[in-house]
């Protein structure tokens, strides 16, 4: 079975990323989606004050969010949708559901963020492209989904057999 695991923050951008994920999965025989959450240890209001300490509180919250996206999306054909949300930091989360879940690709949206902002915020996306175990898809904000008939692999053309996905 193939698994894709989506990230989500909640945001347009992963939401079309995951409707993408979806309907290319009614294209991918056997296939299982993962709807992926995570949460920081204390959420605080804007004057620094922490509004939910409570960790179980946050799971259940972000499980009920994640059913509530699941159940927006377009209908998948014979293909399961799980949800899971954990707590800690995002790369460090992903790449251990990954390796957990065996997942073949992760799937996830990028904001059109420049250059400067990258470097000076950070882009989830890319960090996930140098960090996690497995090929990334990365959908563009306005991207909607048609069958894929050609793909371009690039390459550093070192260790090409041993790193190339199949």
């Amino acid at each position: 079975m193939r698994k894709f695991i989506i990230p989500i923050d909640f945001s347009d951008t992963a939401k079309n990323a995951a409707r993408f994920a979806v309907r290319m999965a009614n294209d991918v025989p056997d296939c299982e989606l993962i709807l992926f959450h995570t949460f920081d240890k204390v959420v605080a209001g804007s004057d620094g004050t922490p509004i939910a300490s409570d960790p179980q509180a946050r799971m259940t919250i972000s499980m009920a969010a994640l059913e509530n996206l699941k159940s927006s999306l377009p209908e998948s054909t014979g293909n399961d949708i799980r949800c899971i949300a954990m707590e800690g930091p995002f790369l460090n989360c992903l790449d251990k559901i990954v390796l957990q879940e065996t997942a073949e690709m992760v799937v996830m949206g990028i904001n059109g963020a420049t250059r400067l902002e990258q470097v000076m915020i950070g882009s989830s996306t890319l960090g996930a492209v140098n960090q996690v175990s497995c090929p990334v898809m990365i959908i563009p904000p306005s991207a909607s989904y048609k069958k894929i008939r050609t793909v371009i692999y690039a390459s550093d053309m070192k260790n090409v057999a041993s790193t190339t996905p199949v």
